[in-house]
């Protein structure tokens, strides 16, 4: 009931180059940005338990806001992450 669609983006030789979040159930308007995979998943490996990512926000050229809920409780975190991986802020939410 809680669907989620994304876009995931490769290049022309099958490397995975991110992800685009494209909102909930169809609406385009709660559209998302897309991260590099190397700042998503310095976000998430941080969290060390599966996560849903509810938004990604571009910053400042370079810089992306990721915020995340933890799949198996309530605990939510905002992750301010260079594209390049380096975690810069990192705050809990609950």
């Amino acid at each position: 009931s809680d669907v989620t669609l994304f876009e995931c983006q490769y290049d022309s030789k099958r490397s995975y180059l991110g992800l685009s979040m494209k909102g909930h159930h169809g609406h385009q308007t709660e559209a998302a940005g897309s991260a590099p995979r190397t700042a998503q998943r310095a976000c998430t490996d941080m969290m060390g338990v599966p996560v849903k990512v509810e938004k990604v926000s571009k910053l400042r050229p370079g810089f992306h806001e990721i915020i995340m809920k933890e799949t198996n409780s309530a605990r939510r975190v905002a992750c301010t992450v260079s594209d390049k991986g380096s975690i810069e802020d990192w705050v809990e939410m609950n």
